[in-house]
């Protein structure tokens, strides 16, 4: 039998003491130990020791009990947290169980008499959700698995399609039991998975503007597809954060009237194809005005702006007009998307931007409007509605113009190096370079990734050497050295990347060793490995091969360039 350990934050002796014998008096408590303030609290968990619960004192020295509950939430430390407290505040209990304690004791007469109950059923609680989330989480590697041996080779876009269909039920299914919790649990997981599914889309159209570099329409619908994929990318990383509360702030400046355009072709399956299929009629209306950039986030504006037409669609079950009207005040810019569809009531449009909330039923979660408020909000903008029944509805997004009118985003495009090569170039006016020259080792479990890169790298005249998992990358690294550079996936069968790092260090410490990963909320090894100087470069998947080919020769010059200087 496992005896359950408990971890006490209580500065008063007398009190600690009366609540470390009443929970000693449960046969399966085996050890109470004892914090003095928030910060012993901190440094117990700090120590590696395991807790199956925190009895969580409000009232500490230095600091108070929520400020020390927010640490350890910011920790990342999945353990039950009791808040206890003298003073029966029901402003302190609700914000408590908001940040996420499971209950709230105060210290009354007959308190020592509950605590262990309290205790109990907190622990057993926490158990049983833990359980229900490794069986959802196990079906949703079923899923993914099922869903890779099934999709057909050589057909991106095919592979793409089903993996988002079995996504998206496997999300719905999480949705309506769970809903955000669940899925805030989940993403780590089910993004690495879908990171590697980007990455193989993004790195076969870079492949294919660069077979193709001469057809211009092709080239325009691979930038589509290519610019989609970042976004969805985009959006997975803020999935992965998104239990932190952590935001980007990469802002550039974009042009509100091209984004329109790109979103209403990116949506045409859903507002005209599909919709003429079953015989009704939508059209669209972009009534521009020359606009001054906006700072913003692409992929989350552009999620903003197909977010509302796809609404409007859903407006109008029987046809109708989509009306988007662009326009500025010299301070803000505006975006104005209307629809000729069935108009809200005064209940229903005073409601839409709660989370949750949604007149779609099962076709919807009610978390598009309330992402898109909070989207907006952190770009200082503002979203209101129009609307009445009957007489369709008006989305208004304002966003303030960019403080500096210059620094056009640099877009990739696609050239030919002086040796005929296909090369990755920024358009910043740099000629291509010289052929590249240089061993390196690829180390990827991922065919489909593992062969983009083989051939993009290849493509620039490296002389490249690919291993599926790090116990055979080991064998070629030790038959095969020195090599130039080594990349390798932090995921791998049977020993990490990370090991790999560090044992090809140990080998040859002049190797550089760029590690890819998709687990950006897994990178608590990053103190330890620097210090062990293991890790030269980060590569977050999905990435586009024209970051990869910069990274490899970034860091492989960088390495020339030191040995040069040692010698």
């Amino acid at each position: 039998m496992r005896y359950l350990r408990v971890l006490m934050v209580e500065d008063d002796p007398d009190h600690a003491e009366l609540a470390r014998e009443a929970l000693l008096r449960e046969k399966d408590v085996g050890e109470v130990v004892r914090a003095e303030s928030g910060y012993d609290c901190l440094k117990e968990l700090a120590g590696n020791r395991e807790f199956d619960l925190i009895l969580l004192d409000y009232d500490l020295p230095g600091t108070d009990g929520l400020e020390t509950l927010k640490k350890i939430n910011k920790d990342g430390y999945d353990i039950p947290v009791i808040i206890v407290t003298g003073h029966g505040n029901e402003a302190v209990a609700a914000e408590a169980i908001k940040m996420g304690a499971y209950d709230y004791i105060v210290k009354t007469g007959s308190y020592l008499s509950i605590i262990a109950p309290v205790a109990r059923k907190c622990i057993e609680r926490h158990r049983i959700v833990g359980e229900k989330l490794a069986l959802e989480a196990e079906l949703v590697k079923q899923n993914l698995e099922l869903e890779q041996k099934t999709r057909e080779l050589g057909k991106a876009r095919d592979k793409t399609e089903a993996a988002l269909q079995d996504l998206k039920k496997t999300q719905q299914a999480l949705v309506q039991t769970e809903r955000l919790k669940i899925i805030g649990e989940m993403t780590g997981g089910i993004a690495h998975n879908f990171n590697n599914i980007l990455a193989i889309i993004l790195g076969k159209v870079d492949l294919l503007m660069l077979r193709h570099a001469d057809n211009e329409p092709l080239i325009k619908d691979l930038g589509i597809i290519e610019r989609a994929a970042s976004d969805g990318a985009m959006i997975v990383r803020r999935m992965q954060v998104f239990d932190k509360g952590e935001k980007s702030r990469s802002l550039m400046n974009v042009d509100i009237n091209e984004m329109v355009d790109n979103v209403i072709k990116a949506t045409r399956p859903g507002w005209k194809d599909i919709p003429e299929h079953e015989g009704i009629q939508i059209n669209i209306v972009h009534d521009r005005r020359k606009l001054p950039p906006v700072a913003g986030i692409p992929s989350e504006l552009r999620e903003i702006f197909i977010n509302l037409i796809l609404n409007a669609v859903d407006a109008m079950p029987h046809g109708g007009i989509i009306t988007v009207e662009t326009k500025t005040d010299r301070k803000l810019v505006s975006v104005k998307i209307s629809d000729t569809g069935v108009g809200m009531s005064k209940e229903i449009k005073d409601r839409i931007f709660d989370p949750f909330f949604t007149t779609k039923h099962d076709r919807g979660s009610g978390l598009g409007l309330a992402t898109s408020c909070e989207i907006i909000r952190r770009h200082n903008g503002e979203i209101t509605v129009e609307s009445a029944e009957g007489k369709g509805s008006s989305f208004i997004v304002t966003l303030p113009v960019s403080l500096s009118a210059t620094g056009d985003v640099a877009k990739p495009v696609c050239v030919r190096s002086r040796t005929g090569r296909p090369a990755f170039q920024q358009e910043t006016g740099k000629q291509g370079s010289d052929q590249a020259e240089g061993n390196i080792l690829v180390i990827e479990d991922e065919e489909e990734i593992r062969d983009v890169i083989r051939e993009a790298l290849s493509g620039e005249g490296y002389r490249v050497k690919t291993a599926a998992d790090g116990n055979e990358g080991m064998e070629i690294f030790r038959s095969d050295a020195p090599f130039d550079v080594v990349l390798t996936d932090m995921g791998l069968p049977g020993m990490s990347g990370l090991n790999v790092a560090q044992e090809i260090k140990e080998i040859y410490p002049q190797t550089p060793v760029i590690l890819m990963t998709g687990w950006i909320n897994k990178l608590k090894y990053s103190d330890n490995y620097k210090e062990k100087a293991v890790i030269d470069m980060l590569l977050i998947k999905p990435f586009q091969l024209k970051e990869l080919i910069r990274a490899v020769r970034e860091i492989k010059e960088k390495w020339q360039t030191e040995k040069q200087e040692f010698l």
